[in-house]
């Protein structure tokens, strides 16, 4: 809501309500913004164009190397960072239902979200992958700032992303409650 002049406005973020947030970040805002900084923490930045890239070819990892599938939930677990907001968006460019960890939790809480919600594949980053390093449970911890360089798309690596079938109505991310009661509860939209 947007308030002007005392009278409140709705405001439509969405120019098309069947798009999905990163249809409409690709071809809306990217697109139009490609120069501009997207993201911006500390001395770190990253232009539409930049984090475009990013999550694209994070997201063509996710499928080729990881055999992500649609609807499929794939958790992150990163400190705040610019790498959040790639993994993120990957999550999504791939059909993939996000699913955000604390790094503050105990590994064992972490592991329980995570079997709870039927997931094998986490996103870390520097600060985060020791967790995952020496447990022994079968869980596949994919390093985020390992998957980025700068090389060129092909084709074949559009079409793959373009054919990817995810809709408004899917699930986009899963989300736990704190677990104040004792045990935390799984939300999704």
């Amino acid at each position: 809501m947007h308030s002007e002049n005392g009278k409140s406005k709705e405001i439509a973020y969405l120019s098309d309500a069947t798009k999905c947030i990163h249809q409409h970040f690709t071809k809306t805002i990217a697109l139009k913004n490609g120069q501009k900084f997207a993201v911006v923490l500390g001395q770190q930045s990253l232009t539409y164009f930049e984090l475009l890239h990013y999550a694209q070819q994070l997201s063509l990892d996710l499928i080729q190397k990881y055999q992500i599938q649609p609807q499929q939930i794939v958790c992150q677990c990163v400190e705040r960072s610019i790498e959040m907001v790639i993994g993120m968006i990957a999550i999504m460019m791939c059909g993939g239902i996000y699913c955000p960890l604390s790094p503050s939790d105990p590994t064992k809480r972490v592991f329980s979200l995570m079997e709870e919600v039927h997931s094998k594949i986490v996103l870390v980053h520097n600060q985060t992958k020791s967790k995952f390093i020496s447990v022994k449970i079968n869980v596949c911890a994919i390093d985020i700032e390992s998957q980025q360089n700068f090389e060129a798309f092909s084709d074949n690596d559009f079409n793959i992303l373009s054919n990817i079938s995810v809709n408004s109505d899917d699930l986009s991310h899963v989300i736990f409650t704190s677990g104040s009661t004792g045990i935390p509860k799984a939300v999704s939209r």
